[in-house]
């Protein structure tokens, strides 16, 4: 992969050599098929922009986004979205092992129905935080829907939820309509680019996932689960972790990318992997090394 040069402004300019910087770089929004096709090569983005078969369907209509609210308000409505899904999510978690537990404690007696008590708690919190939700602002969809717009008026957090791409609802990925494709394929790369100006390890992390699920994703759209540019991301995610993270990343890198395949070479050749650890360092130096260290994985998109 050849390396792609990027001037990044600083205090002073200076052209640093990150492939990621270029790989990610912004497009003009793609109006109909033949744009998508014209800014293809531009985008790194493959041929085609569906989800593979037996993936989360593709739909065909959307809600149009409020585009029109300030950060501070866009800022509000994703935290209130947020709150309101990721209850639904716990009240729905909660209530099935809550049921399960139930069932067990009436076999079992007292000793069990004591340690059911948590559960429940987790349940009665979840359901509180609902009581302001109405039943349409508790779905995927509208969670999607205010990030979206909390991410376009420029919060990172909204920003960091939107590229990860995940809307689920009952442990299935919500539907993307092709217009949602569209729009992540020309938001994503500059929310990317964004993030990795600003030393969001959220994002990086997210980046340094290579093949970690054979569920679709739309960030794969984006990466092409390129396994050069996961191994770029994991090495700058080392550089800021420290202990037991630290050297769980370095295992995992280790593992998936440097070690020999069954009949077959490293997926990273040596030579590659010097030019990734430079451009790693080099990332790290100019937008990472003011953040705090790393001990574990950062949480990419909460409800606080």
């Amino acid at each position: 992969m050849s390396v792609v040069r990027t001037t990044i402004l600083g205090a002073s300019a200076v052209v640093v050599a990150v492939t990621a910087w270029g790989y990610w770089r912004p497009t003009p929004p793609p109006a109909h098929a033949a744009a998508l096709h014209d800014v293809a090569s531009a985008t790194a983005r493959p041929e085609s922009s569906e989800p593979p078969s037996g993936a989360a369907p593709i739909q065909s209509v959307t809600g149009p986004v409020a585009s029109h609210l300030t950060l501070a308000q866009a800022h509000q409505e994703f935290g209130q979205g947020a709150k309101c899904y990721y209850a639904q999510i716990r009240a729905s978690s909660s209530k099935s092992v809550a049921d399960s537990c139930r069932a067990s404690a009436a076999k079992q007696g007292d000793a069990t129905a004591k340690s059911c008590e948590r559960i429940e708690k987790d349940l009665d919190e979840a359901a509180s935080d609902l009581q302001n939700c109405s039943d349409a602002a508790a779905t995927p969809r509208h969670f999607y829907e205010v990030t979206k717009a909390a991410a376009a008026a420029g919060d990172p957090d909204a920003q960091a939820c939107y590229i990860q791409g995940q809307f689920r609802s009952g442990g299935q990925q919500m539907p993307f309509t092709q217009q949602d494709v569209e729009d992540y394929l020309h938001n994503a790369p500059p929310y990317i680019n964004a993030a990795l100006a600003r030393g969001d390890w959220r994002v990086v992390a997210l980046l340094a996932r290579h093949g970690a699920t054979d569920e679709w994703n739309p960030l794969k759209l984006i990466t092409k689960d390129d396994a050069y540019q996961a191994y770029l991301m994991n090495r700058l995610l080392q550089l800021g972790a420290e202990g037991a993270y630290a050297q769980l990343l370095r295992n995992q890198s280790d593992a998936v990318f440097l070690m020999p395949r069954m009949s077959q070479g490293p997926m990273i050749a040596p030579d590659q992997a010097a030019k990734a650890d430079k451009e790693a360092q080099a990332l790290f130096h100019k937008s990472f090394d003011h953040q705090p260290l790393l001990k574990q994985e950062p949480r990419i998109c909460t409800s606080s």
